[in-house]
């Protein structure tokens, strides 16, 4: 059991399933349900929504809003300023009414499957406030459970496990079948919780959460209740390489009185190791994690240097921005959208098909053209802080492809690291920790002053690792890093805007200016298949009408667009409008292209009009 955030309403029943937190019952100790109820003895389980002790205060008239649709209104306040009359409503539909008096709790009960009476919301009334000029209400405790459950039930299976018991106080799961761990592999175990094997010849796999999906996430480490140390392999917020079996960080706390951990007694050490890039043919670049990131510290003499470059030995670091090995293929006129402002434009492709012309642009401004060949990599160098001649990017051209209708570049592999960097030199400050020594492997800071771990509190450490100390009067503390996921790269779909019925169309997808492969289309709401490498997918629409065509892939936002399919008689009155390049800046010329929809021809004497100003009419080749 746990204690309610509002500690006068007692405790009640929680348990992890799958790695989320869920309600599981009542406790003869919660003081505002009737009894004690267990839903997990009825083989249900809910999220808590909501579980709060703030105190606000509210006006007559005024809302509270709940989860999933619920809203409780304050009605009004009696003359006498010791009741208040309450409305709950769900969608907008009133399901309760109630008189509440101050200091006490409104409660409302339903049927949640076949558990009956369970106390769904509660809401303490601390204080009623009848002035001549203002009314208020002052609320100091919100407890609130789902109305959805998950069922659990001896058979029930999840994911690649089955429940084989179930008790109000435990539930017993196996795998139903045999678990490979394949090299490289993610495996899901149930929900969101995974098995990753590390790609190595050596096995080694640890379990862990996805957090691919857009929020706030905690990475926690062991909790201690005095000395302890922590590293990867007990607080997951630290750096580590499972591929590599390589961990950087440590952090120790050497002497613990009571609540206090004396000066120069919390000790972090981070070390700089080799690990390979996401294309393992460009060798190794050396990292090291820092306050639990990930940092770039140098490079060692590889492809992409023939020397030995290091920031860490001038007190440097940098983000590694991109590491990939996926394939992806550019067409001519098409831009590679980086980090940093950084673009790299697809200019042309020689006539013999072996090279391509390259212009990188950061921030809109060319800084460098090159003529890069096929099967070579293209990479720029520029000076960071103190280093010089540091390669910040690093694009693999595999392939170089010159057709009679359509000239295209494959990309094998894409680095880069920031041109901003911190610098960590003995003495400065990181929060709480000050650095006591920095040498070309390796970072060490302690505490500066004493730090108490308050009840109930949480203490920053350094950069975004903290601790958090458990309310109670026992020392249990751990720490903890919260890491927040936002959403990956759009896709963008490249189709025209009107298609002919029962004529195919190439759906093309991209991202970031490069073709993205296994992407889901969806034609008016039926999965029609799956792009290839090329980022396509031919279809041949069998309806008219506006029809929605989606792109979807697990890690990049989903995008939509509508088209219009009208019939093949139809066709011949439809004009289709491109524009080149598909990323411009401010000066830039573009290129405006007008054709008949049905066959692709030019359309000469077009007047075009950009922001309903008018700029002119195409030429005989049907361009402005």
């Amino acid at each position: 059991s746990t204690s309610f955030e509002y500690n006068d309403w007692g405790s009640y029943h929680v348990i992890g399933f799958m790695a989320e937190r869920y309600f599981a019952g009542y406790t003869a100790d919660s003081n505002f349900a009737d009894s004690e109820i267990s839903m997990m003895a009825d083989g249900q389980l809910a999220k808590v929504l909501i579980d709060t002790n703030d105190r606000k205060s509210y006006f007559p008239g005024s809302s509270i809003t709940l989860n999933e649709g619920y809203v409780l209104t304050i009605v009004e306040i009696d003359l006498a300023g010791n009741n208040v009359l309450l409305s709950l409503k769900k969608d907008g539909v009133e399901v309760d009414q109630a008189i509440v008096a101050a200091g006490s709790t409104y409660v409302y009960e339903t049927d949640i499957g076949s558990t009956d009476d369970v106390p769904m919301i509660a809401l303490n009334i601390q204080q009623v406030f009848r002035g001549t000029k203002t009314d208020a209400v002052f609320v100091d405790g919100i407890f609130q459970i789902s109305e959805d459950y998950v069922s659990i039930e001896t058979g029930d299976r999840f994911g690649r496990m089955e429940i084989k018991s179930v008790t109000e106080d435990e539930i017993l799961m196996e795998n139903r079948a045999t678990v490979s761990f394949s090299r490289g592999s993610t495996i899901n175990l149930m929900g969101q919780l995974n098995i990753g094997v590390a790609d190595d010849t050596t096995l080694r796999f640890a379990p862990f959460v996805d957090m691919s999906q857009p929020g706030t996430y905690e990475l926690r480490g062991t909790v201690a209740s005095e000395e302890s140390v922590w590293t990867p392999f007990n607080f997951e917020g630290f750096y580590y390489n499972l591929d590599e079996g390589i961990g950087t960080e440590s952090l120790e706390v050497e002497q613990i009185n009571t609540r206090t951990i004396p000066d120069e007694r919390l000790v972090y050490t981070s070390s700089a190791e080799e690990v390979s890039f996401e294309r393992s043919a460009w060798g190794k670049f050396e990292v090291i994690g820092f306050m639990a990131e990930k940092y770039f510290a140098g490079y060692p003499a590889n492809v992409l240097t023939d020397t030995r470059v290091s920031l860490l030995d001038n007190g440097q670091l940098s983000k590694v921005l991109i590491d990939d090995d996926t394939r992806r293929s550019v067409f001519i006129g098409s831009t590679v959208v980086l980090e940093d402002g950084y673009s790299l434009r697809i200019s042309q492709i020689d006539l013999a098909g072996n090279n391509v012309l390259i212009s990188l642009r950061k921030d809109g401004t060319q800084i460098e053209q090159a003529i890069v060949s096929a099967g070579s990599t293209y990479v720029y160098e520029t000076d960071i802080g103190g280093t010089d001649d540091v390669p910040v990017i690093a694009v693999r051209f595999d392939q170089v492809f010159r057709g009679t209708e359509l000239d295209a570049v494959f990309i094998g592999g894409v680095f880069q690291i920031s041109e901003d960097y911190i610098t960590v030199d003995v003495g400065d400050r990181f929060g709480k920790m000050r650095v006591s020594s920095i040498t070309p492997d390796e970072i060490v800071l302690k505490n500066d002053g004493s730090m108490t771990l308050t009840r109930g509190g949480t203490v920053s450490i350094m950069g975004d690792v903290k601790f958090r100390v458990a309310e109670s009067t026992y020392v249990r503390y751990y720490p903890f890093v919260e890491v927040v996921t936002l959403p990956g790269d759009t896709l963008e779909i490249d189709i025209p805007e009107i298609l002919a019925e029962g004529s195919s169309v190439d759906i093309v997808v991209k991202s970031r200016g490069t073709a993205v492969e296994d992407v889901s289309i969806s034609f008016a709401g039926d999965v029609i298949g799956k792009t290839n490498e090329e980022g396509l997918l031919r279809y041949t629409p069998r309806e008219t009408g506006t029809i929605e065509v989606k792109a979807e892939k697990a890690g990049f936002v989903s995008t939509s667009k509508p088209v219009q399919v009208v019939s093949a008689d139809d066709m011949q009155f439809a004009v289709a409008i491109d524009v080149e390049p598909d990323v411009v800046y401010d000066g830039d010329t573009i290129t405006i292209t007008v054709t008949t929809a049905i066959d692709g021809e030019p359309m000469g004497d077009v007047e075009v009009f950009y922001s309903e100003v008018s700029i002119g009419n195409t030429d005989g080749d049907g361009q402005l």
